[in-house]
């Protein structure tokens, strides 16, 4: 057969081939000089069309909230230092090296160094320090202030958040008091200047006694002074949900790390963490949602534990329309070598990498990551690949992001882009809905009847024959009980 040679394609050309039907490339492919050349025009006008997409999504998120990947600003919020004791015992570093490790070798832009309220390690505290009679916090304070830098001309922005660890572990001998509202908490404060901060750290036990909070409603009494003036309003501090399942060791009696969700005050509560050294806390689906979705990287808990994010967010959401449970998702380390943002695999006798947290912002500023995160603008990803997201759903004429809550009428739209994901997931009420292959996802979801709902992306991403993850916060669906 005779094969008729061409001029080469134009761009417009090879963009507009790939809109052809791909039965309508097997009649073009006859007029080209060979398959290989017509192999190769299908890969680059499939790289254009592709180019195309995520240059129309990248615009309605500048469009509809001036927000590109760009705005995806990372920290971490949960990583000891040597100033806890069990950082002792891994060889941590001092808080000075781990805010260096954070800024300069993890590279993050910001940081909360969040050591045990309850098993402080004073031997730690540098022979200044101790001359001047400060205590750990005090300690990690004057620390953070030096490493603290926001401003853009005195080099490397680098944002430090004051924040301890609340350990109240479910039946360990020593909490004393009501064992209601137990679990693990990072304790975290938009402030830096010690005069806005308490004095010392609140912890569950074995601390002065004005400083013991024995539950968590008698630690959210003590951070009074920080709940938000009004509802609706911004406080100056929160407290993040860590394993909120049973991811225990397994030994002894701190073998139960799960966290008491009957107990929950909004107004501190905002988000929940969803990776860390301790594995996967995403969950299995609900079972009532009657779908499969075998968890990944999960904890030691039993996959039945209804207490893991998809499906308490389905119990307390989607079944009780209950605010508390407006949670947003963030990734920590859980780090006890004094090396926030760490990839390793080790985590000091631990399998999983951890994750980071994402904080999607105006700008790298102190105001800005703090409204942001307190209003639940974030992700998670796993440390070693960094996975940016832009997640929002379009309902009943608005355009709500990642965090947000509204109602719907039946229809939504999901749009969601990554720069660097090989897969997106649209996570509705815990099961996987949809799909895509790549880093744009455009999907209109129907019958979604008057019910609540919640709605995430999950990313991943193949690297190094490793594959990475990344969640975003829900957008809730509908109405308030």
């Amino acid at each position: 057969m005779k094969i008729t040679k061409r001029k080469p394609w134009s761009w417009i050309q090879i963009l507009g081939a790939a809109l052809i039907p791909l039965s309508a490339h097997a009649v073009l492919a006859e007029e080209i000089d060979d398959s290989e050349a017509f192999q190769s025009m299908v890969a680059a006008s499939s790289e254009v069309l592709k180019d195309a997409v995520s240059s129309e999504m990248e615009s309605y998120f500048i469009q509809e909230f001036g927000l590109t990947l760009n705005n995806v600003f990372w920290g971490e919020f949960h990583s000891h230092s040597k100033y806890s004791l069990d950082g002792a015992k891994c060889n941590a570093n001092p808080p000075d090296r781990a805010f260096r490790y954070a800024r300069d070798t993890a590279k993050l832009s910001f940081i909360a160094l969040c050591d045990h309220a309850e098993e402080q390690n004073e031997k730690a505290i540098p022979s200044q320090d101790k001359k001047q009679g400060l205590n750990n916090w005090e300690s990690l304070l004057k620390a953070g202030q030096k490493y603290n830098n926001e401003d853009p001309s005195g080099g490397k922005v680098f944002i430090v958040f004051p924040a301890w660890e609340y350990t109240n572990t479910h039946g360990l001998p020593g909490v004393g008091g009501s064992m209601k509202g137990y679990g693990h908490k990072n304790v975290v404060f938009k402030d830096l200047d010690p005069a806005l901060l308490p004095e010392d750290e609140y912890g569950a036990f074995n601390v002065d006694d004005p400083h013991v909070a024995h539950d968590a409603t008698k630690l959210w009494e003590k951070l009074e002074a920080y709940r938000p003036p009004c509802d609706g309003c911004e406080g100056t501090a929160l407290t993040i949900v860590h394993t909120p399942a049973n991811v225990g060791e397994g030994t002894g009696d701190a073998k139960d790390h799960r966290t008491d969700w009957d107990v929950v005050d909004r107004d501190f509560v905002r988000h929940v963490e969803i990776y860390s050294k301790w594995g996967n806390s995403e969950g299995p689906p609900p079972p009532e949602m009657g779908c499969t979705d075998e968890p990944f990287e999960y904890t030691s808990a039993p996959q039945s534990d209804p207490l893991f994010v998809r499906p308490i967010l389905y119990s307390r959401w989607i079944k009780g329309g209950d605010r508390n449970f407006l949670l947003g998702i963030l990734g920590g380390t859980d780090n006890h070598k004094g090396q926030p943002g760490n990839s390793s695999t080790d985590q000091c006798g631990f399998p999983y990498r951890g994750g980071i947290t994402g904080i999607l912002a105006p700008s790298l500023a102190r105001d800005n990551l703090w409204t942001n995160l307190w209003n639940r603008r974030t992700q998670a990803t796993s440390t070693g690949a960094r996975i940016p997201i832009l997640f929002a759903v379009e309902a009943s004429g608005r355009h709500l992001l990642m965090g947000d809550q509204g109602d719907h009428d039946g229809t939504v739209h999901v749009r969601a882009l990554s720069q660097n994901a090989t897969k997106l997931e649209i996570i509705l009420d815990g099961c996987v809905h949809s799909v895509v292959n790549g880093s744009v996802l455009d999907t209109t979801l129907t019958d979604l009847g008057n019910s609540r709902h919640y709605i995430y992306i999950r990313a991943s991403l193949q690297k190094n024959k490793e594959t990475f993850h990344a969640w975003t916060s829900p957008v809730y669906l509908g109405s308030l009980e």
